[in-house]
């Protein structure tokens, strides 16, 4: 099956690729996303569109092809230049979906055709200065990292918005305040107030414990379950 690409729109940072921009304002066919797509013989299993910039996904490897908007890394391919010509997101293989934010990119990973991968692994990347990459810090990322904070979860879908990001996953989730080998010092610093509140990290960390919990309770744990699905928009 023969698959030909179309982009119309603002023509701005080469988000609607290699067109002529002066005829923004009817569908033109994206030519070297053609060339490529020919090439390579792929058939294409979904598009997404982010604030400035495309992810296109290949049926049967799972690649990744980006292009448009690249100032803020969210096109993966390690650089913050602006793409016209589609460029293939080096290392990322066997995608099952795709969600862009404004700045940011997000992809599903399925472990079945993946070596070294769990059940339904997240890899993010591009802007991050809401945290919105999952990644434990507010740093760019020029490139897709996994998103170890659900790396033993079986993560079942992604959404994308303009500065957060949602997955769903099978199962419930289970916060710190559930984990028996806390509970104790959670119902003493209840009780007891602040004038425990060192004794209770001190003792904690004697026995191998992570202090910082104490401070959030309702945490999350890593690899747990995350939220039900909802569409994001921007």
């Amino acid at each position: 099956v023969e698959i030909t690409a179309f982009a119309w729109g603002c023509p701005d940072d080469s988000r609607l690729g290699s067109v002529d921009a002066r005829m923004h304002y009817v569908p033109q066919e994206v030519h070297s996303l053609t060339t490529i797509v020919r090439k390579n013989h792929w058939t294409f299993k979904d598009v997404k569109c982010g604030g400035a910039h495309t992810l296109v996904l290949e049926k049967y490897n799972g690649l990744v092809i980006a292009w448009g908007q690249g100032r803020y890394g969210q096109l993966g391919y390690g650089h913050v230049w602006d793409r016209a010509d589609p460029v293939m997101i080096v290392g990322l293989r066997s995608v099952v979906e795709l969600s862009c934010g404004s700045r940011h990119s997000v992809a599903l990973v399925d472990r079945v055709t993946t070596n070294d991968a769990t059940d339904g692994e997240i890899y993010s990347w591009g802007f991050n200065d809401y945290g919105e990459l999952g990644l434990g810090d507010c740093n760019v990322r020029l490139q897709p990292h996994k998103v170890n904070g659900l790396l033993n979860a079986d993560c079942k879908g992604i959404s994308a918005g303009d500065k957060h990001t949602i997955c769903i996953t099978d199962g419930i989730a289970k916060k710190v305040r559930d984990l028996p080998e806390y509970q104790e010092y959670f119902e003493l610093l209840h009780s007891e107030g602040m004038l425990v509140y060192d004794a209770l990290k001190k003792n904690m960390e004697d026995k191998g414990l992570n202090p910082d919990y104490l401070d959030t309770p309702d945490a999350v744990m890593p690899g747990q379950p995350g939220l039900a699905n909802v569409a994001c928009e921007y």
